[in-house]
């Protein structure tokens, strides 16, 4: 009876396991890397941030999301892209499977494609795009006081 309960343990962690694997990893790009073929990932989980390097393989699936054009059709099409058109800040969520060790991705979806942050001259990032120098005029506010 013990070797029975044992083994319907161990099998359930099993499928435990296995079912974890086939989770999609879903985060904010943090760097791409064509030449080496991987994506790096900024993830979030449970109060804690930690960067994931997946591998992108040729059969890997890079799928874009557009709205149609077609009239009078509604809603998404699918678009493929290549791993050069990934960039950083996008949100991304990355069916994946181990291999030695390695997240491999089958599927990459881009969730959400953030428009590039504009550069305050002063060095102080988005924060300041209202900075007189990128939205010159009246209401310019630089939070410096630059």
């Amino acid at each position: 009876m013990k070797t029975r309960l044992a083994f319907l343990a161990a099998s359930l962690l099993w499928v435990g396991l296995v079912q974890a694997d086939e989770e999609p990893i879903s985060g904010t790009i943090k760097a791409v890397d064509v030449g080496a073929s991987t994506v790096t990932i900024q993830v979030d989980a449970r109060g804690k941030t930690r960067d994931v390097t997946i591998d992108i393989k040729p059969t890997t699936r890079i799928l874009r999301f557009s709205r149609s054009s077609e009239p009078g059709k509604a809603g998404f099409v699918e678009q493929a892209a290549a791993l050069a058109d990934l960039k950083p800040g996008w949100i991304v969520s990355v069916t994946t499977k181990h291999n030695g060790g390695r997240e491999v991705a089958e599927v990459v979806k881009v969730v959400f494609e953030r428009l590039p942050a504009l550069e305050c001259p002063h060095g102080l990032g988005y924060e300041a795009t209202l900075c007189g120098a990128s939205a010159p005029g009246p209401g310019s506010y630089h939070p410096a006081g630059k």
